[in-house]
């Protein structure tokens, strides 16, 4: 038989007696599969909802998922556990979402048609105010689609999802238990590990918009036209999408295709892959490549004005808290900057990832904003306000600045000037400096109290066309480092988020198991 969640006595009493013992075993995933539901009986009877007197499986249908999800999470609350369930659901109605509900694309074919339309779905779950929202990646109906044809098409499709999905779920129909799903088994595996990075490096950027996204309903993935809607050309453009509201990403749903046309609307923007700075009319790209060094990766810009937060990530990375496989953790802030004359900014959040504690005020925000002026571009990090358990005290702080062909005279942090390093190797050893690579200024300030402002006052050798000079704003804080510090043992902010609070930290979670998952996977092969 099937429960029917309809019934709120009925659904109580199934969570406390099977899924309550599950939860205080340590499950806190719930994959609410099969909940259209699949299984459809003329006879069945429904409570149904209230005063509307509907009690057959038809008039039912669109809300079971719906109150399945509710029924966790009041499972959750009325028991008193502060763990974030993950929530994923193969179906739903509208307000699903607040209950903290992921949902995914369902058993959809593996072809390119498949995910074009998942992609396109993407965009109205997106202006339905539903951010979470993933696919079998490389889709769960594989039939007999060759083994170079299943590269490719998992190759494209994951580097879709890794930009767009969430939570990144590679899964297949499996019975036979003989098909491979993991990135580092199928597709081009050095294309799959750079975009899988990409998404980790990501992280703190995507968990803010999740915050940003429950606080005020902005969604995480929007289509192009959102932020757009004066723009004509951008009407048609599914196939364009921003991560917030200044990283433009082009999908691609085809085989084949080694490079793509992209729409960037009037202002500036900066390919985000090679640092090239493009003054935009409105106008379209012809023939921007796919491929980036030999891999597989989706044509990313971001508008001048950008201020994108991320975290280390390297082949030590094991988890979004920077855990490393040595045991240590990698904690520090990285701000990319794609810098304006308008001034602009954009708000950090972090909180542990795991409970619901964020709710009751344990979350810590850091402002972060960019102004150019004269030649001088100031990049600001604000004292950290707020906390929570497990919070950084002091962590590192690296800017990387898009500047293009510009080179820089001077560097200075919180007034202290930066020594300029003439190699990467010497970047990896020292504690604090700056250099130029590929279109892009580097600095970083070593390890600083979360709760003292530092800015970056980076000075360009081709000046901009504004008049006044960078006002330095005064800051009492440590002295930038000069000697190698100790390991920080501090805890960077996890992914995932949406918009509603307890929806925050869903997809981290999953993502979470996903990648200690994949990461069994290679370790696994090998052995």
């Amino acid at each position: 038989g099937m429960v029917d969640w309809t019934n709120e006595a009925g659904a109580a009493f199934w969570h406390d007696l099977v899924r309550q013992p599950l939860i205080e075993a340590g499950v806190f995933g719930h994959w609410t599969d099969l909940g259209e539901p699949e299984m459809v009986a003329p006879n069945s009877w429904y409570a149904g909802l209230p005063g509307l007197e509907l009690h057959d499986q038809l008039a039912n249908n669109n809300i079971y998922n719906l109150l399945w999800a509710k029924s966790i999470f009041l499972g959750y609350q009325r028991n008193g556990v502060t763990q974030r369930p993950v929530i994923l659901s193969r179906s739903g109605t509208t307000g699903i979402q607040r209950y903290g509900a992921a949902m995914w694309s369902a058993d959809i074919g593996s072809n390119f048609d498949s995910l074009a339309a998942h992609m396109n779905a993407q965009m109205h779950m997106s202006l339905s105010g539903l951010d979470y929202f993933g696919t079998d990646v490389v889709g769960f109906h594989r039939g007999n689609i060759s083994q170079a044809d299943l590269d490719e098409l998992y190759t494209v499709w994951l580097a879709n999802s890794a930009l767009l999905d969430v939570p990144v779920r590679p899964h297949t129909e499996n019975l036979c238990n003989c098909k491979e799903t993991a990135p580092d088994r199928v597709g081009d595996l050095a294309s799959n590990l750079a975009n899988v990075r990409l998404r980790y490096a990501l992280s703190p950027y995507y968990y803010s918009l999740a915050h940003l996204a429950a606080q005020t309903g902005a969604p995480v993935v929007p289509p192009l036209f959102f932020y757009y809607q004066d723009d004509p050309q951008t009407r048609d453009l599914g196939d364009h999408k921003l991560l917030g509201h200044d990283m433009l990403v082009r999908t691609v749903t085809e085989a084949g295709i080694t490079a793509v046309p992209v729409y960037l609307p009037a202002g500036q923007w900066v390919n985000f892959h090679t640092g090239e700075w493009i003054d935009s009319s409105g106008q379209w790209l012809d023939d921007v490549p796919t491929t980036q060094d030999g891999l597989f990766q989706l044509p990313i810009f971001v508008r001048a004005g950008a201020i994108v937060p991320q975290m280390f990530v390297d082949e030590q990375t094991m988890n979004m808290y920077g855990l490393r496989r040595d045991g240590s953790t990698r904690g520090e802030l990285i701000v990319y900057v794609v810098p304006a004359p308008e001034p602009t900014s954009f708000t950090l959040f972090e909180d542990d990832g795991r409970s619901t504690a964020y709710q009751s005020g344990e979350l810590q925000t850091t402002q972060i904003s960019q102004r150019w002026l004269d030649g001088q571009i100031a990049v600001e990090i604000a004292a950290a306000e707020g906390s929570y358990d497990g919070a950084p005290t002091s962590r590192d702080n690296v800017l990387k600045l898009a500047v293009g062909d510009a080179g820089a005279t001077a560097v200075s942090v919180n007034s202290t000037d930066l020594a300029k390093l003439d190699s990467m190797e010497a970047w990896d050893t020292a504690v604090s400096g700056y250099i130029l690579t590929n279109g892009e200024l580097w600095a970083k300030s070593g390890p600083l109290p979360v709760t003292e402002p530092k800015q970056f006052v980076v000075t360009l050798d081709q000046p901009g066309e504004e008049a006044a000079e960078v006002e330095v704003v005064e800051v009492e804080s440590t002295a930038v480092p000069t000697q190698t510090p100790a390991v920080s043992e501090t805890t960077p902010s996890e992914p995932a988020p949406n918009r509603t609070l307890l929806f925050i930290g869903l997809a981290i979670a999953l993502v979470l198991l996903v990648g200690g998952w994949l990461y069994i996977q290679q370790r696994r092969s090998q052995m």
